[in-house]
């Protein structure tokens, strides 16, 4: 008997609708930063996370940039590849080391028509993404960099394996949409309360989950309530 994926889309097909997505998986390593897609590259291959998280990146003509949206083990990156939408406007990135199941591109789109369950739990997820998309862009504009810090680190907590991940200030500046002095200074105020404990080679460990939260907008409980209701539940074989 295989061990049930890490992705919790994955675990929440049933047994046969599962075991005809795994025959077309590849579980694959990702370091951080690196690129997967480019802006308007075509897209052969679909990655579901099991502890790595996926960044879109927007960028303008200046090199400035802010995250349009993140995956991690809840979902996939990116699906509509497989449903006529074979490039995106973002830049594709690993925002946090781990690993994915890696399913290419033509073999979604065979396996689609003949495999409802992941049809439907795909339409459920692309859902939910939807929404939380809406949900990040306008907490871009209504809150400030702190509080979209706390959002980020929670929702990354959320889908790691323990409680610490590595990443600098310069590159979650990037992803915030700001300075990387404005970063270091919400850094330096969550340690300062107790809430996270940070290393001079970028390991960040959570301590106070609730403090951290407090410190964060409603948009991350909103966001992670979306994903909730989607049902990404394990079924067991």
């Amino acid at each position: 008997m295989r061990p049930e994926p890490q992705n919790r889309l994955l675990a929440s097909l049933e047994p046969d609708a599962r075991a005809r997505v795994e025959r077309h998986l590849t579980r694959v390593r990702l370091p951080a930063k690196a690129v997967l897609y480019h802006a308007q590259q075509r897209i052969d291959a679909v990655y579901f996370p099991e502890d790595v998280v996926i960044v879109q990146l927007a960028l303008d003509a200046e090199g400035s940039s802010i995250e349009a949206c993140s995956v991690g083990n809840e979902g996939a990156a990116w699906i509509s590849a497989g449903t006529s939408t074979p490039s995106m406007p973002c830049q594709t990135l690993v925002a946090t080391d781990g690993h994915a199941l890696k399913m290419h591109v033509k073999d979604l789109d065979t396996e689609l028509p003949e495999n409802p369950p992941l049809q439907s739990r795909l339409t459920t997820y692309s859902h939910a993404i939807f929404v939380a998309s809406i949900r990040a862009t306008a907490c871009a504009g209504l809150h400030d960099a702190s509080q979209r810090c706390a959002r980020w680190i929670l929702q990354t907590l959320d889908r790691v394996t323990s409680d610490h991940f590595d990443f600098t200030h310069d590159f979650l500046a990037s992803l915030i949409g700001t300075r990387r002095a404005t970063i270091s200074i919400a850094m330096a105020a969550f340690e300062r309360a107790g809430y996270i404990e940070t290393t001079t080679r970028g390991l960040i460990r959570v301590t106070d989950r609730p403090g951290l939260a407090s410190a964060s907008c409603e948009c991350y409980q909103i966001i992670r309530e979306y994903y909730e209701k989607a049902d990404l539940r394990p079924r067991r074989r």
